[in-house]
């Protein structure tokens, strides 16, 4: 074989790989001589296997052997016996860093997350670490890696369909539930016992609302499926579903055990204990771990846009960490802040060094990797009772299935005509000139809005539309524009009656704010806002150095809403804004490898504050954010925003949808002696998606949707989004 070989006569040699291998079976260098020969001649399966057996023979212990291998198995499809190689090569040569990395890489590309952070943890520990990978543990259940290489696996082996994992996991995060739950289908049809598969199916199943497929799928779980944290997240769901909360907190107490990184595991547990066990010593810690997470998270995200030379990103995400009681992480990003400073940070590098000693003060070889988090009471179950939890919720969704109105209601799809022209409509709201080329900043991306009022009370519903395309803050806009409604056909007398705001214009709130009957308009700027105050004769007054008088000049609003939020009977507002300063409107950002400039992204500059206002007794508003304790953990940059009594026995509460952070909801603190607001959307369900993740919302709907008796929102998000 050698010798036909070495002639390059690959048919003769492979002839005689089946003789030469009785004969010197374990053989490492025969084994390849062998391998080459059945790849040279077409069998690239064989030959993939002896280089497998090359290394098995050689105890794992040569990594070119195994690099070989692993490249052999991967041409032939065989995806998941590379990482297995990859797992023995790391065991028999755990400082071999280079290949654990690789191996890290590819379980998180299958989706095996609890197994590919134990490989990141001994990389941080032991000092072999970079950016990428610690943004791995920051936020474990984001997939950033493409789903098409796994695909391309399944069509060179067949035999073996669990790389589909990732473009299943790829259509989950997009919302799109029935072609994910196609591709699991495919592959636990394929391997019932993969628990990830059945894990992920079942959480699409949740998500897609389709509970009557849990039924089935719970009756043919594979062992060991209790080990993982995202089975009892889908018990937990399942059981909110089927009216059974006691099951729910048990379960994501469950969840929470086995995974203490995930957001939504958190967000679950500690809206669950809430409702069922507020008194708990433990509910105070579970929200305060949500809420560290979802930071830490939304940290991360920042920092992937900002150009941060003075290394406080590091800083606020090594605080974090710490108080997660994730040391050794907090340690590394430190690490990372003092390798991007540059030779004059002097007091940047000062300020991460003395962090990074306390830190490392407090760090030894018996650290854990997590500190003991502690909760007095740790959910305890075993698989009998996971069995009768099973069959209880079994039971509650068939009696659920067999209890619904079956019965069609003809539906008819409405037709909606355009009528604005011969309506008298003619008003285009536009952010500039040229909004058809590339590279527009991204204060032009957002586009105007409008309101709805009966600004003369003669019982038709009158347009004010907004409109922008000058320079922040100037006011050197066109006028926006007041629709006056005469029976149905609109005239613009927004000259006439005096509130032709002529700044960079976002929207408009609408609300009675002197409580005088006629409706007044708050006009959302990027520059100053400005309040018109109804006369009552038909023209408005701008009555914004009263009323404003504490506003920045340079602040981007976008949306507002005019209401009652503290229970006084006088009106008082919300204003919610965007970036901060001008620089949005001022700064390029640079498209690699693409000659020109693009559109920023929000993150890249830092989130501003929304406002509250409070109305004062003889008129005017006083900003009330320091009083009423409005400061949220994370800053949003407000797109849309309403006010009002969404629970029973409350007064109004306040909802903000929020571009690329969490969504707030603000509710009045009952625990506070005087008026004071809390934010709760991680606690009531309203921050994030259903996965806990930060989406571009834009804007809010309600409506009691399910017929159910209580108001629902409907929250719409950017492209490539779904909505909520």
């Amino acid at each position: 074989m050698q010798a036909h070989a070495n002639a390059q006569q690959w048919p003769e040699a492979a002839a005689l790989i089946e003789r030469v291998l009785i004969e010197n079976p374990d053989d490492p260098a025969t084994l390849e001589i062998a391998a080459k020969a059945a790849f040279m001649s077409g069998q690239t399966k064989l030959a993939a296997e002896l280089l497998v057996e090359a290394c098995v023979v050689t105890q794992y212990k040569q990594e070119a052997r195994i690099q070989q291998a692993f490249t052999g198995l991967i041409s032939v499809g065989r995806l998941f016996e590379a990482i297995e190689l990859l797992e023995h090569g790391v065991e028999a040569e755990p400082t071999n860093f280079g290949m654990r990395k690789l191996l890290h890489s590819f379980l998180l590309g299958t989706e095996r997350h609890r197994e590919a952070a134990k490989h990141a943890h001994v990389l941080v520990q032991q000092r072999n670490f970079d950016a990428e990978l610690l943004k791995t543990l920051g936020d474990p259940a984001r997939r950033t890696q493409e789903a098409d290489s796994l695909v391309a696996m399944t069509e060179r082996n067949p035999a073996d369909l669990r790389p589909l994992i990732g473009k299943a996991r790829f259509h989950l995060d997009r919302g799109q539930f029935s072609d994910c739950i196609k591709n699991l289908k495919r592959i636990v049809a394929q391997h019932p016992n993969d628990i990830v598969a059945q894990v992920m199916l079942g959480r699409a199943f949740v998500l897609a609302g389709q509970h009557e497929q849990l039924v089935d799928w719970s009756s043919k779980l594979p062992s060991g499926i209790t080990g993982h944290a995202d089975y009892w997240l889908t018990l937990g769901d399942w059981a909110n579903t089927a009216g059974e909360p006691e099951i729910a907190l048990e379960a994501y107490a469950q969840a929470a055990q086995r995974d203490f990184d995930q957001v939504q595991i958190w967000d679950k547990l500690a809206s669950a204990m809430l409702q069922q066990d507020p008194s708990s010593a433990d509910v105070g810690l579970v929200r305060k771990r949500a809420g560290l997470l979802s930071r830490l998270r939304q940290l991360q995200a920042d920092r992937e846009v900002l150009n941060d030379p003075s290394g406080a990103s590091s800083i606020q995400i090594a605080n974090v960490l710490a108080e997660l009681g994730r040391l050794w992480e907090a340690e590394a990003w430190l690490s990372i802040g003092l390798t991007e400073l540059s030779a004059d940070a002097v007091d940047a590098t000062a300020k991460i060094n003395e962090l990074r000693t306390s830190i490392v003060q407090r760090l030894s070889q018996q650290t854990p990797w997590q500190l003991e988090i502690p909760l007095q009471r740790w959910a305890d179950k075993g698989l009998d009772e996971n069995t009768a939890i099973l069959a209880k919720l079994s039971g509650r969704t068939q009696s659920m299935v067999m209890s619904q109105d079956t019965r069609w209601t003809s539906f008819v799809t409405p037709l909606l005509v355009d009528e604005a022209s011969e309506r008298g409509l003619d008003f285009f709201g536009r952010t500039g000139d040229q909004l058809d080329k590339p590279g527009i900043r991204i204060h032009r991306s957002l586009g105007c809005g409008g309101g709805v009022l009966d600004y003369d009370r003669d019982g038709w519903p009158d347009l004010y539309l907004t409109t922008a395309g000058g320079t922040p803050p100037n006011l050197d806009s066109a006028p926006n524009a007041l629709f006056r409604n005469r029976n149905g056909m609109f005239i613009d007398v927004a000259s006439l009656s005096n509130c032709e705001d002529r700044g960079f214009s976002q929207g408009v709130a609408v609300g009675d704010v002197n409580a005088d009957g006629f409706d007044d308009l708050l006009v959302l700027n990027y520059g100053p806002n400005h309040l018109w105050i109804n006369n009552g004769d038909g023209t408005f007054t701008d009555a914004s150095d009263r009323w404003l008088s504490e506003q920045k000049i340079t602040t981007w609003s976008t949306s507002a809403a005019i209401a009652d939020i503290d229970g006084d009977s006088i009106a008082d507002a919300v204003v919610t804004n965007y970036a901060a300063g001008l620089s949005p409107s001022l700064v390029d950002c640079a498209s690699e490898g693409v000659e020109g400039h693009r559109s920023c992204s929000p993150l890249f500059f830092s989130a501003e504050p929304d406002v509250f206002y409070k109305g004062q007794n003889r008129g005017g508003w006083q900003e009330a954010n320091r009083t009423w304790m409005a400061h949220p953990e994370i800053l949003g940059r407000g797109l849309g925003v309403v006010v009002g009594t969404f629970s029973p026995g409350r007064i109004n509460d306040v909802y903000i949808a929020n571009d690329m952070t969490s969504n707030h909801y603000w509710t009045k603190n009952d625990q506070a002696s005087e008026f004071q607001l809390v934010e709760s959307a991680t606690i009531v369900g309203l921050a994030n998606d259903a996965l806990s993740r930060t989406q571009g919302s834009m804007g809010i709907a309600t409506s009691d949707l399910n017929g159910d008796g209580v108001t629902d929102f409907y929250v719409t998000n950017f492209e490539n989004e779904h909505n909520t």
